[in-house]
């Protein structure tokens, strides 16, 4: 066989492999039931494959519950308690660090304020945030410590970030003395042994003026060490815009990109979801009655979720290896808040952003006040948990 013919077969051969579709399999997306009685589940998973989830018990309000799963293996471990005073948890983060111990921050609720305080707490008396991590030999959490020194009015959760080395990074938004939320700052708690001894609070220097009370924030790192913190701010007007907060200084100043503005907001009380990989940083948030997502450094390149006459909030977004996205979020009929059940959506996209499979939807797949969790599996596949009774598998 002559060479230019062993070149035209060989070109033959390949068109045919792309043409037929074999060219690079997508990735798979599982769909995974939490146990009874479990909401609001965060999932993260160490470097060793093992999946650590953290959750709320529905019947214990105010609990949080943590379960594990070696890599390599089908069933979770017994559920272990997170927080050591009963029934004190409002909202809540996690992170897994150094060795796979998982760190988790709670802003109690308003009870656990009456409680220490001894009387009806007020905004300004919201003042903890609690502080929680596994012991060395993984078996259950230590007692929690409060980090929040003298800032207080808090109502969203912060964000806790912990990487391989030890150190653990706790940011949450507050104020010292009384005023307006354009005088809201960000405040870092550090710790460089694990989380056995953090810093008092320092202020922690942004671009962006204010902070919405009632947003959570959420955080990630990626592997140069650079730390991302999904936030809304809060200016004179009633303007609640969503922005990238990013520190390429290990967390001591951030620089702030605008992600989407939010005129007139109110009060919108919503999640950031952040996810790292190879390929990225990606954040999901939502404006309005919409959700999207957006790469670091491409935020201009926003991508909204498939539109539907429903009302769309609380979106996660996971990539893996291959810069392939998972994008889910909740659609229900409430813009603002999670007072109703909604419906668990997704969809997939490859890495240039282009979505790779249609809208894909289980009807009352989350219970209210909740928001699935999603990560990617070494291999490129997906999974989500979700918490509802899922009656309905549909597709659009």
């Amino acid at each position: 066989m002559n060479t230019h013919r062993a070149i035209a077969l060989c070109s033959s051969f390949i068109s045919f492999f792309l043409l037929s579709g074999l060219t690079v399999a997508r990735a798979d997306v599982s769909i995974v039931k939490m146990p009874a009685s479990a909401s609001r589940p965060q999932v993260r998973v160490d470097t060793q494959g093992n999946i650590h989830i953290v959750y709320a018990d529905r019947k214990n309000r105010g609990d949080l519950l943590y379960i594990k799963q070696k890599a390599g293996t089908k069933g979770f471990t017994k559920p272990i308690k997170v927080n050591s005073t009963p029934r004190c948890a409002a909202g809540f983060n996690m992170a897994v660090g150094k060795n796979g111990r998982v760190h988790v921050l709670i802003r109690p609720n308003a009870k656990y304020s009456r409680d220490v305080l001894k009387r009806q707490p007020r905004i300004v008396d919201l003042k903890f945030m609690l502080y929680c991590r596994l012991n060395d030999e993984g078996t259950q959490f230590e007692p929690q410590r409060d980090l929040s020194g003298t800032t207080y009015a808090f109502e969203g959760v912060g964000a806790v970030i912990a990487d391989g080395n030890g150190t653990v990074y706790v940011y949450w938004h507050g104020q010292t003395q009384p005023g307006r939320e354009n005088t809201r700052q960000i405040y870092l708690a550090k710790s460089q042994d694990e989380g056995v001894k953090f810093t008092k609070p320092q202020v922690v220097h942004k671009n962006v003026v204010g902070a919405c009370t009632c947003c959570s924030m959420q955080g990630t790192m990626d592997a140069a060490g650079k730390i991302y913190l999904g936030f809304r701010n809060s200016i004179d007007g009633g303007n609640k815009d969503s922005y990238l907060l990013v520190s390429s200084d290990r967390g001591k100043s951030f620089t702030g990109t605008m992600l989407d503005p939010w005129p007139e907001a109110g009060c919108p009380g919503s999640t950031y979801s952040l996810s790292s990989g190879p390929s990225g940083v990606f954040i999901a948030w939502n404006t309005l009655k919409h959700v999207y997502f957006a790469k670091a450094g491409e935020e201009s390149h926003k991508i909204v979720a498939p539109t539907t006459s429903k009302i769309s909030r609380s979106p996660v977004v996971a990539t893996n290896a291959k810069g392939e996205m998972l994008f889910a979020w909740v659609e229900g009929n409430n813009p603002r808040q999670f007072r109703r059940a909604g419906n668990l959506a997704w969809q997939l996209y490859d890495k240039n952003g282009n979505s790779v499979s249609t809208k894909k939807v289980i009807l009352e797949g989350i219970t209210k006040w909740s928001f699935p969790a999603v990560y990617a599996k070494p291999n490129g596949d997906f999974v989500i948990f979700y918490d509802g009774p899922g009656k309905t598998h549909a597709q659009n």
